[in-house]
C-alpha cells in the first residue's frame, strides 16, 4: 500500500511540472481509470543518467521519454558545466537530432533550456547523423554537445547523447556528476527556459547547415590513400540508410570518392520514424539487410553498405557468387580497414611508429597482431567508444597519431576529426578498399584469406544469455561470482595462461597469483587469454538483462592450402569456449 501511494503521490508530482498537456493527459487519463499497473511501470522508477546519457521508451513518466525529463536532465547538465567552466564568460553547445519520434521537439527543448541559462546554442537545422555533433564540438570549440537519437533501437525509444568538450561521450566523472545535478531538479520551476522565437531574436540560438556538413565533407576527403589508388568508376556499390538520417552524407562522401555506379534503396533512404520496412532498425539483426541484399544480387553489386538509423555504425556486405552475398562480421571489417591504413601509410612512408590503433578487449586480437607487424602502438580499452577516443586522446598528448580504432559492434573510427564512431567516414573507407582490391582483381574475402594466413586465423564466436525473471540482476551476480570463485583453467580444451579481472583491476596467473595491474577503468569484466593467442571474455550488462560472452580462438596458417580446414576447426574451437561458458554460467 505505501509502494502504491508512493507512486500515485509522484503521478501528481508529475501533472503539477508536466510541461507537455499530452503527456499531462496521460497521466491523467491513468488516474482516472486507476490504472495501478501501467501507472507504477510508468512512475515505479526513474530513467538513469549513465554514460551514454538517457535512452527510454517515449511516454508520460518518470521512466519514460519526454519533454519533462529532457528539460530536467539539460538543467542539470547546464548547472554542471557551469560548475565546470565557471570562468569561461560564455559557454557555448551543439545540438543535433535525428529523425526519430521526439526527436525535433527534445532539441528544442533543450536548445531553449541552455538559452535560459545564457548559453551561446548551436543547432543543427536539420536531421543529421549522430558523428557531426562530435565534429561540431570540436569545430567550434564548444564545451559540449548533445544528440537526440536511441540510435537502433525499435521506433518507439528516444534518447540523450551527451558529449564533452574534447568531443568524446562522456565518462567518469562527468556521468555521475551531470546524473547528481538532474537528481537535483525535482521541480519545473527550477527549470531556467525561454520560448525558441524569442531565445532565437535574442541572439542565443544559431543554425548550423551547409556550411557545417560541407567542412566535415572535406575533412573525410583526406582521409585517402594515394598509395593504394583503385578502380572507383567500376565498382557497383548498394547503400541502405536503413531508414535513418545517413543517406545525404554517406552518399555525397561515396561519390566524391569517385563511385559512379551507386545505387539507394529508396525505401529505406528517406527517414522513417517508424522503421516500416525492417522489424528491428539494426544492421546486425537478422533480415535487416534482406532489401540491400536482393537489389545487390540483382545488380550484381560489388559492396553492400548499411548505416543504422543515426549513421554511426556501419555493416559491410560482399559478394560470394551466385547472386549471394555474406555479412561481414565487425572484427573482419575492422582488421581490414586497420590493415588497409597501415599499407597505404607504409607504401608512402609515412609510418614512423608514434602511429596508434585501438580497440576493446571484446573485439578480435587480431588487429593487434597487425598494428605490431607495422611497428605501431595498439591499444585496447573497454566496451565503448568512449573509451576508445579519450585513450587516443591521452596518448595523442604524448605524441602519437591516432589512425584507426573500432569495436566489433559494427563501429569505426579513422582520423583526428571525429571522436565517436562514425558511420559517414566508414562507407567511403569501405569503397576505396574495395576498389583496391578489385584493381589488384582480388575480391575482399580474397584480401581477408591473405590476411588470415598472414597473421594467423581469428575465429570470433560472440552469443549473448538473456534473463526474463525481475531478478536478473541477482542471478547475473551470482553467474559472476560462479566464475571468479571457481576459476576455470581451461577453455573449449585451450588452457588458461592468464585471467583479467577488471572488477579487481588485476591479472592473475594459472596459479592465482596477481602478476599486474589491468591498466583498465573497473568494471565488471572477466577476460580469459587462451594458448594460441586466443581470448573469452564475459560481460553482464549494466542497463539490461543480459550477458554477452566474446570467444576468440586463434590458429596459425602454416600453408594457404590448409587455411579452410583451420578454418572450420577454429570455429568449431570458438563455439565449444561458449558452450563451456555457458555451462559455468547455468550451474
Amino acid at each position: 500500500h505505501e509502494v502504491q501511494q508512493n507512486m500515485l503521490d509522484t503521478a501528481s508530482w508529475w501533472i503539477e511540472n508536466d510541461p507537455c498537456k499530452e503527456t499531462t493527459a496521460e497521466v491523467e487519463d491513468l488516474l482516472a481509470k486507476q490504472d495501478i499497473e501501467t501507472l507504477q511501470e510508468r512512475f515505479g522508477s526513474t530513467l538513469s543518467f549513465g554514460t551514454a546519457g538517457l535512452r527510454g521508451v517515449l511516454g508520460a513518466g518518470t521512466s519514460r521519454m519526454n519533454e519533462f525529463m529532457v528539460a530536467r536532465v539539460t538543467q542539470g547538465l547546464a548547472t554542471y558545466l557551469e560548475s565546470k567552466f565557471k570562468d569561461e564568460t560564455l559557454i557555448r553547445i551543439v545540438i543535433g537530432y535525428d529523425g526519430r519520434h521526439g526527436s525535433l521537439p527534445f532539441s528544442r527543448v533543450v536548445a531553449e533550456v541552455f538559452a535560459g541559462a545564457g548559453f551561446e546554442v548551436h543547432l543543427f537545422e536539420d536531421v543529421i547523423p549522430t558523428p557531426l555533433v562530435s565534429f561540431g564540438v570540436r569545430f567550434l570549440n564548444a564545451h559540449a554537445g548533445i544528440m537526440i537519437t536511441a540510435s537502433h533501437n525499435p521506433p518507439q525509444y528516444n534518447g540523450y547523447k551527451v558529449y564533452w568538450a574534447n568531443g568524446a561521450q562522456i565518462i567518469p566523472p562527468h556521468d555521475s556528476g551531470i546524473a547528481e545535478e538532474f537528481k537535483k531538479v525535482t521541480s519545473y520551476k527550477q527549470i531556467s527556459r525561454v520560448p525558441f522565437e524569442q531565445a532565437k531574436a535574442d541572439g542565443y540560438i544559431h543554425f548550423l547547415g551547409s556550411e557545417m556538413t560541407e567542412t566535415y565533407l572535406n575533412c573525410i576527403g583526406k582521409l585517402r590513400l594515394p598509395a593504394l589508388p583503385g578502380n572507383h568508376e567500376t565498382l557497383k556499390v548498394v547503400y541502405t540508410a536503413m531508414h535513418g538520417v545517413g543517406a545525404p552524407l554517406a552518399l555525397n562522401a561515396l561519390r566524391r570518392r569517385g563511385i559512379n555506379h551507386l545505387i539507394p534503396i529508396k525505401e529505406q533512404c528517406e527517414p522513417d520514424p517508424n522503421f516500416s520496412t525492417v522489424t528491428f532498425p539494426n544492421p546486425e539483426e537478422k533480415g535487416a539487410l534482406d532489401l540491400a541484399l536482393r537489389r545487390a544480387a540483382v545488380e550484381g553489386a560489388d559492396l553492400v553498405l548499411a548505416n543504422d538509423p543515426d549513421a554511426d555504425r556501419t555493416a559491410v556486405a560482399v559478394p560470394i557468387g551466385s547472386g549471394r552475398y555474406v555479412q561481414l562480421s565487425g572484427n573482419q571489417v575492422g582488421t581490414l580497414l586497420g590493415h588497409f591504413i597501415l599499407a597505404g601509410l607504409q607504401k608512402e612512408g609515412k609510418i614512423t611508429g608514434k602511429e596508434l590503433m585501438a580497440t576493446t578487449v571484446v573485439s578480435s586480437s587480431m588487429l593487434g597482431r597487425v598494428a605490431r607487424k607495422f611497428g605501431i602502438r595498439y591499444e585496447e580499452t573497454l566496451t565503448g567508444f568512449k573509451w576508445i577516443a579519450n585513450r587516443a586522446m591521452d596518448l595523442e598528448k604524448e605524441g602519437y597519431r591516432f589512425l584507426f580504432g573500432y569495436e566489433e559492434a559494427l563501429g569505426y573510427l579513422a582520423g583526428p576529426y571525429v571522436k565517436d564512431k562514425d558511420g559517414i567516414v566508414t562507407p567511403a573507407l569501405m569503397a576505396d578498399l574495395a576498389a583496391w582490391c578489385a584493381s589488384k582483381n582480388e575480391s575482399i574475402l580474397q584480401h581477408l584469406d591473405s590476411l588470415y594466413c598472414a597473421y594467423g586465423y581469428h575465429a570470433c564466436y560472440n552469443k549473448s544469455m538473456v534473463f526474463d525473471s525481475p531478478d536478473w540482476q541477482d542471478k547475473m551476480a551470482v553467474m559472476m561470482a560462479a566464475f571468479r570463485d571457481h576459476p576455470p583453467d581451461r577453455l573449449g580444451g585451450l588452457p588458461i595462461v592468464e585471467t583479467m579481472d577488471c572488477l579487481k583491476g588485476k591479472r592473475f596467473s594459472p596459479d592465482g597469483k596477481e602478476c599486474g595491474p589491468t591498466h583498465l577503468p573497473e568494471a565488471n569484466v572477466l577476460t580469459y587469454y587462451l594458448k594460441g593467442g586466443g581470448r573469452a571474455t564475459i560481460r553482464p550488462s549494466g542497463t539490461e538483462p543480459k550477458v554477452k560472452f566474446y570467444c576468440e580462438v586463434v590458429r596459425e596458417v602454416p600453408d594457404p592450402s590448409e587455411l579452410d580446414q583451420i578454418r572450420k576447426e577454429a570455429e568449431i574451437s570458438a563455439r565449444n569456449i561458449y558452450a563451456q561458458m555457458k555451462e559455468i554460467a547455468t550451474g
